[in-house]
């Protein structure tokens, strides 16, 4: 089934907040939208209030057409997005076969970023089987709160930036996560090569792409 947004802006296909809970969705595609500084599927915040939190919810076999777009690429435009919700936050989730093209100019696969004050991100979540082509970043990482966030057995082509960007986060595990032809990294972090937190397993996730490390 694929859910088309028909042009619209801010779309949002799916949100999940104010505790739902216990739910699986299988093989939808999303398409013909832009998801304007917000994600086509949301996990917690969408609105102005900060919700219960949703938990254990499987999405299985999702699909980001590449027709889901950015006017400005790296604005915050995103394809599954968490956000933070009411303590312990959005948990246990878990995302099993997404593909991404983001051809169209859409930012991430998959972004964690926003919290507050008893209001955390996200815990207990597990994305694995990704394909994703042409995304700024593929994951980004950019909460302090996280706990406990494995991306594995997934692989990342074309990314415009890096395949994992990683700014704040808690307890992170990349396991077997292949990069290739990012145009500025695998892993890139302002915080270095291996921030506090991280755990590396079987990647495959250049650290300089070759185009720039011999530029000079």
């Amino acid at each position: 089934m694929t859910l088309s947004g028909g042009g619209a802006t801010g779309w949002i296909g799916l949100a999940f907040r104010d505790g739902v809970h216990d739910q699986t969705w299988q093989g939808f595609r999303f398409a013909n939208a832009e998801p304007t500084q917000t994600g086509v599927i949301v996990f917690g915040q969408s609105g102005s209030v900060v919700p219960v939190p949703p938990h254990h919810i499987t999405l299985l076999n999702m699909t980001i057409a590449r027709s889901i777009t950015s006017v400005n690429p790296g604005s915050g435009d995103h394809s599954i997005y968490f956000s933070k919700a009411q303590s312990p936050g959005v948990h246990d989730i878990l995302i099993d076969g997404c593909t991404v093209d983001g051809s169209g100019g859409v930012n991430t696969a998959v972004t964690f970023y926003h919290s507050a004050v008893g209001e955390p991100n996200a815990n207990n979540v597990t994305v694995r089987h990704m394909a994703v082509t042409g995304t700024r970043h593929a994951v980004e990482f950019w909460d302090a709160t996280l706990r406990n966030i494995v991306i594995e057995d997934s692989t990342v082509s074309g990314a415009r930036e890096s395949a994992v960007r990683y700014e704040l986060g808690g307890t992170v595990t990349l396991r077997r996560v292949t990069s290739t032809n990012s145009g500025r990294a695998g892993f890139y972090s302002s915080l270095g090569p291996t921030p506090p937190g991280v755990t590396f397993i079987d990647v495959s996730l250049p650290l300089i792409a070759l185009v720039q490390r011999f530029r000079w």
